[in-house]
């Protein structure tokens, strides 16, 4: 999992996720925190792409995981109460 950093281009964390998938890793995922985007690529597949919410499996990965792509997302929204649980709590 890449998330990018100040200064770091989003371009070449998708090359790099690419590359982690061509040499064997079951699924490489990039995360753009500003414009809440991420990129989930799996061999021999085309990415999947979310923008602010949706639900990626990785059942094959993790047995039983699933990935709330809005409640990762939701404390770098401007509505988030930071005196609530983080929503992938419980």
């Amino acid at each position: 999992m890449e998330i990018r950093s100040p200064g770091q281009s989003f371009q070449s964390m998708l090359i790099r996720s690419l590359w982690y998938v061509a040499n064997g890793a079951h699924v490489a995922i990039a995360i753009e925190p500003v414009d809440l985007l991420l990129v989930a690529f799996r061999p021999g597949v085309e990415p999947l792409v979310f923008r602010d919410a949706g639900l990626l499996d990785l059942a094959d990965v993790i047995p039983g995981f699933t990935l709330d792509i809005g409640a990762l997302f939701a404390p770098l929204s401007p509505d988030w109460d930071p005196g609530q649980p983080w929503p992938l709590e419980g």
